[in-house]
């Protein structure tokens, strides 16, 4: 073959190549870097609970879910945990969704707007009072990542903190603006971006296949070039 269109070849190749790995490299690094304020501490836990209080087995929570939803339902695991001063089970099933069950009283329990607030207050004491408090059901530049859907608190204090609460296991994030220009910085290293065009996995896993063969073609035009030039 010709070394002139192999060269063209070459550098187009090689110019995606780099603009990705560019790309690559420095979200990296912005995901490892410190917060520049640290903010307070992320979790702080509810008294302790005395587990012992507990007499609900995992095979009557799993009766109880059933009952409640009203269908046979397949279990793929479960957890005992704490939400704030609640313990409860968490299951998960084969479908991929997950329910709370309360392990003292067996109910289903649930996330709601009130319950929320209450565990950013509880959470973050000297953060101020609610000022605003609104359901998020999908990704954005603000919420990039986590569970959906969430509850987004605002506290008077700042403004421009956001605090999310997970409807599925009631964890609190607290995010400032450097939080999320680190997180769209980093959600570029694995094109996290995508989900905000397409809930599809396999167009982001697709699109980092594509760009490692070009950088793949990049390096083997570029071998091929220095042997030729040898010969």
């Amino acid at each position: 073959m010709n070394r002139w269109p192999m060269y063209k070849i070459h550098k187009w190749l090689a110019v995606t190549a780099g603009v990705f790995l560019l790309m690559w490299l420095s979200s990296g690094v912005s995901m490892i870097l410190p917060p520049i304020l640290p903010g307070p501490d992320l979790v702080r836990w509810a008294p302790n609970v005395d587990f012992r209080d507990i007499t609900l087995s995992p095979a009557q929570a799993l009766k109880n879910l059933e009952s409640a939803l009203g269908i046979t339902i397949e279990a793929d695991h479960m957890n005992l945990r704490r939400i704030q001063d609640i313990v409860i089970y968490e299951i998960r099933l084969k479908n991929g969704s997950a329910h709370l069950i309360n392990a003292l009283s067996g109910q289903i329990f649930s996330i709601t707007r009130d319950l929320a607030e209450r565990y950013v207050r509880n959470t973050y004491p000297t953060e101020g009072d609610v000022l605003k408090v609104e359901q998020v059901d999908r990704y954005s530049y603000a919420y990039q990542w986590g569970s959906l859907p969430a509850y987004r608190v605002v506290l008077d204090a700042n403004p421009s903190v956001d605090f999310y609460v997970s409807v599925n296991d009631g964890v609190v994030r607290r995010t400032d603006r450097w939080d999320r220009l680190r997180g769209v910085l980093g959600s570029f290293h694995t094109f996290q971006p995508v989900k905000l065009i397409t809930s599809r996995d396999e167009l982001r896993k697709g699109l980092l296949v594509l760009l490692s063969l070009v950088a793949i073609g990049a390096a083997a035009t570029g071998y091929y070039l220095a042997l030729a030039r040898r010969a």
